[in-house]
């Protein structure tokens, strides 16, 4: 056998296993990282709003739309900005609507209950919906922001899909002590990232989405926000009360283009095939744990409605080229509530 000058009995032994410790202890290190970034962004809490519009009628019966939006945090992401990494942060809405049940995403621990999103089958109210819903694209990211609003979806729509991923906190990508924080829903933003002055304004959907495909492609595009922030109501069901809250997920890229979802299910938002990777499953280790935020509409409006025609369903579109949203600001709510 043989022997180099620095052989000693029984070292060899003892350096494999100091290696091989060594070795251990990276690869926990490897999948407490892992851990770490296997969530989602947490709703900032007090930022969600919503606003209900005019009474108005679809098929003789008194309608209300109510629309979202809120604010969103990722405390666990830091450290780099998830504009470059990820396709972006999504966001999917369980309505609490008795009328039209969503797509089943969780059971949490009360108070929440069963967390069912979007709309499983469509009606005259609205269309069915099971697609996790792109959020605002920053000025100064270098993102974009097109909401296909296809579901199923498919590959082709997750081709289609833009979002933001919000800006870093403190301005500085790659600083160790920033994180990403962005908005969902009916947002216009304003200001620039290169300026550190980004701001959130929420508005109201106009109760006819046949409006909402009329304007200049950025008018459009902010209009088409209110495919995933806003869902038509019966005016009874509001009276009566519903529970609404709203989920983020963390929406994969392609390994060749960060801006693209690497599949359909990464924007499915709920149902067997749903992207789990979202706050109420995975997000155990962040500060709010595994929820989704609770949301009160304001108190509805009290007027009736008389004759007013509407159109019976939002639009589906299936467009494959994308579009940049240039914060147009659109018509602010008469009434607001802030989330509890």
């Amino acid at each position: 056998m043989f022997r180099s000058s620095n052989y000693r009995p029984g070292a060899w032994p003892l350096r494999m296993t100091a290696l091989l410790g060594g070795m251990l202890a990276l690869v926990g290190i490897a999948l407490t990282l892992g851990n770490v970034f296997a969530d989602a962004p947490d709703p900032k809490a007090n930022s969600a709003q919503a606003s209900v519009g005019s009474v108005y009628q679809i098929g003789g019966v008194d309608v209300v739309r109510v629309t979202l939006s809120g604010e969103w945090v990722w405390p666990t992401y830091g450290g780099a900005d998830c504009n470059g990494e990820k396709a972006g942060v999504g966001y999917a809405v369980d309505w609490g609507d008795p009328g039209q049940p969503g797509n089943l995403v969780t059971t949490l621990a009360a108070p929440i209950g069963i967390v069912d999103v979007g709309a499983l089958a469509g009606n005259a109210r609205n269309p069915i919906d099971n697609e996790v819903h792109p959020t605002p694209n920053e000025p100064g990211t270098g993102t974009f922001f097109y909401d296909p609003n296809v579901t199923a979806p498919t590959a082709t729509s997750a081709g289609a899909w833009r979002s933001g991923c919000g800006h870093d906190s403190n301005y500085l990508p790659q600083s160790p002590t920033d994180h990403p924080e962005g908005a969902w829903g009916a947002m216009t933003v304003s200001g620039t990232t290169g300026g550190a002055n980004i701001s959130y304004t929420p508005f109201t959907c106009p109760n006819d989405p046949s409006g909402w495909t009329v304007g200049t492609p950025d008018q459009i595009s902010e209009k088409s926000k209110c495919n995933g922030a806003s869902h038509v109501y019966t005016l009874a069901s509001l009276v009566e009360g519903v529970k609404i809250c709203a989920i983020l997920y963390d929406v994969h890229a392609t390994k060749d283009n960060k801006a693209i979802p690497k599949d359909a299910k990464s924007i499915t938002a709920g149902g067997a095939d749903r992207n789990d990777d979202n706050g109420a499953e995975k997000n155990s280790a962040t500060p709010l744990g595994n929820t989704c935020a609770s949301i009160t509409p304001p108190p509805p409006p009290t007027n009736t409605a008389t004759n007013t025609p509407t159109a019976t369903n939002t639009p589906t579109n299936t467009a494959t080229a994308t579009a940049t949203a240039t914060n147009t600001p659109m018509n602010t709510a008469t009434n607001t509530a802030t989330a509890t």
